[in-house]
């Protein structure tokens, strides 16, 4: 599947060929792949940042060599009457002997900050994951549910129904227009189709949307605009947390993105994305729910090994207002989300959670984590013992 961007604020999907069918792609798969994507996105930028950082000081100090030879001219000429150089003719002359020395090939990358260049590159690849994670659920939601569509006016073209093998290849092809349609809103719009029209809970005391809102405009900025701030986007973004947090923006101000906004995104797409499978999941294959049940349960234990502190209470949270009808996946989901809990120094959220759970019903296992929670190291070490004993 291809894409490309069309406007400011809408993302048309152009589908190169056949999206996957529910018996090819399940919501396993969907969130196994979602989740691989963002995690390794992340992880690559990460790592690379650190290797960016130093060639960009390289850049930085090769920008300033070349403004004190700028500035060593009028003394080396020893000309009394020659007007001093001020600083801005200084930054004019380096930025024009820069800007030919990029052109020759000679220093390329001598006036690009890489390191930024890199967190706007995945800035827009995160949030094109997300974009086609929204499509694989409308998707997956029509193909399960074809006769929601009964009755609407869809139109296709007789090119395209000529591609068609057969009646199945045309519903296919339906389905793929509706997605466009859909996903060539913005995200607001999207929201409200999920809400109304597939009925899905979109979380929205949980998830801060208007984050990803004002991430998914500036993405639109970095692609169609240069990164330069114009009326649409402040129209856009008018009123978000995002917006109010920092200075007030103008038409012409330059956005750009840093490490902690990169990472403050993939939270909030990471959670919203497996919050959205997750409910729908539960909601349309109710005979899953088992299996969706433990992938959340892997999905917030990965979290947590993952050090995604902030990311694994709330999902954590959204856990503890489902219905888990197996007990010990219920402890477990439980355990978890304490164990957030007190990674972020929330101890009497922690201990307020502990006395909400049963412990007769926990397992050895379980009652050792309770015992690190609570900080019992005798209890942890005889629990741990029995828990051994049991696996002889």
């Amino acid at each position: 599947m291809c894409y490309c961007f069309r406007g400011e604020g809408q993302l048309v999907y152009k589908m190169a060929k056949k999206v996957n069918a529910p018996e090819e792609k399940d919501f396993h798969s969907i969130l196994s792949s979602f989740d691989r994507n963002v995690e390794d996105l992340f992880y690559f930028t990460t790592n690379m940042i650190p290797a960016l950082k130093i060639l960009d000081q390289e850049a930085l100090e090769k920008r300033e060599k070349l403004k004190e030879i700028i500035r060593s001219v009028p003394e080396n000429q020893n000309i009394k009457s020659r007007k001093k150089i001020s600083e801005e003719e200084i930054e004019g002359t380096s930025r024009g002997i820069i800007s030919l020395l990029r052109d020759n090939v000679v220093w390329p990358w001598i006036d690009k900050d890489r390191t930024e260049l890199l967190y706007r590159t995945s800035l827009v690849m995160l949030l094109s994951y997300f974009d086609y994670l929204m499509s694989d659920i409308i998707y997956y939601y029509y193909k399960i549910y074809p006769s929601t569509l009964s009755g609407k006016e869809l139109t296709i073209s007789l090119d395209d129904l000529k591609q068609c093998s057969d009646r199945e290849g045309a519903i296919d092809l339906i389905l793929e227009k509706k997605v466009e349609s859909v996903l060539y809103k913005n995200l607001n719009s999207q929201l409200l189709f999920l809400k109304n029209d597939l009925k899905t809970n979109v979380n929205k005391k949980i998830v801060k949307w208007e984050i990803i809102n004002e991430a998914v405009e500036r993405r639109n900025l970095l692609v169609h605009n240069n990164s330069v701030v114009n009326r649409r986007y402040l129209k856009n973004v008018k009123g978000l947390i995002a917006d109010k947090e920092k200075k007030e923006l103008e038409v012409g101000d330059i956005l750009t993105v840093e490490g902690g906004y990169f990472k403050q995104i993939y939270d909030e797409v990471l959670l919203a994305g497996v919050l959205l499978l997750d409910t729908c999941w539960r909601k349309w294959v109710k005979k899953e729910v088992v299996a969706a049940t433990e992938c959340l349960d892997m999905t917030l234990v990965k979290l947590l090994m993952r050090k995604e502190w902030s990311v694994a209470e709330r999902l954590g949270y959204y856990a503890k207002h489902i219905e888990v009808k197996n007990i010990y996946a219920k402890n477990d989901l439980n355990i978890s989300y304490c164990v957030a809990l007190k990674r972020l120094g929330k101890k009497g959220e922690v201990n307020k959670e502990i006395r909400g759970i049963n412990k007769e019903g926990l397992t050895s296992v379980q009652l050792a984590q309770v015992s690190v929670l609570e900080d019992d190291k005798n209890s942890f070490y005889m629990n741990v013992k029995k828990a051994a004993e049991k696996r002889r």
